[in-house]
């Protein structure tokens, strides 16, 4: 009962202050595919992130055919919908990246950091994406979708962090090809991309996990 009120909090559709009160109606929620954690791997980067260590892990990147051990440096975690992350800095690649834990195969030894968190300005820097109907929908179809997303004059805004806003615009489909893909499939578009693509060049972002 209790995880199902904190769901329906979650997702918007019960207020806070009503949940201790509330009787729920039949609903159903679609499956979520969700990656497993590794309990101890999630406890030492935890302990590596408040210690401020480097920490030497095995991790399967999509970039290598095998599993290799690197340092990293995490200082966050970030969530895109999908999977947990390590916010770190990457010695192998010199850069701030992310690193999916459930990637993470292995953990090593650790030892003191030199690395500054507040040089990640991917992290620290926000960025608003603006998007709006697919322009072809029009009349009712566009008036549905304003409401879907709860839009003002047309427009909804979204901030978020620079490094996390890949994982926005790949969970939404607000690639540059979204206005070419049929409207009925790809109902909004991003109305904003020199903003956001300024932003990413400001701060280097990088746009794939470690």
């Amino acid at each position: 009962m209790r995880r199902q009120v904190v769901r329906l909090i979650e997702s918007g559709v019960l207020p806070e202050e009503e949940a201790w009160a509330v009787r729920l109606p039949a609903y159903s929620i679609v499956p979520i595919l969700r990656r497993l954690l590794e309990p101890e791997i999630l406890r030492r980067i935890l302990v590596s992130i408040r210690s401020r260590s480097s920490l030497k892990i095995r991790y399967q990147s999509m970039s290598r055919a095998e599993p290799s051990w690197r340092w990293i440096s995490p200082h966050a975690l970030g969530f895109d919908g999908f999977r947990w992350h390590a916010r770190a800095w990457c010695h192998t690649r010199a850069g701030f990246v992310d690193f999916v834990l459930a990637r993470i195969l292995d953990v090593g030894e650790s030892k003191a950091s030199e690395i500054d968190p507040s040089d990640d300005m991917g992290w620290r820097r926000e960025v608003t994406l603006k998007v709006a109907p697919h322009p072809d929908l029009k009349d009712g179809k566009r008036r549905a979708v304003e409401l879907d997303y709860g839009m003002k004059n047309g427009v909804a805004e979204i901030t978020t962090r620079v490094c996390l806003s890949f994982y926005l615009e790949r969970q939404f489909g607000l690639d540059p090809d979204a206005p070419k893909r049929k409207p009925e499939r790809q109902q909004i578009v991003l109305v904003n991309r020199d903003e956001l693509d300024a932003a990413r060049k400001d701060v280097g972002a990088a746009c794939d996990p470690g």
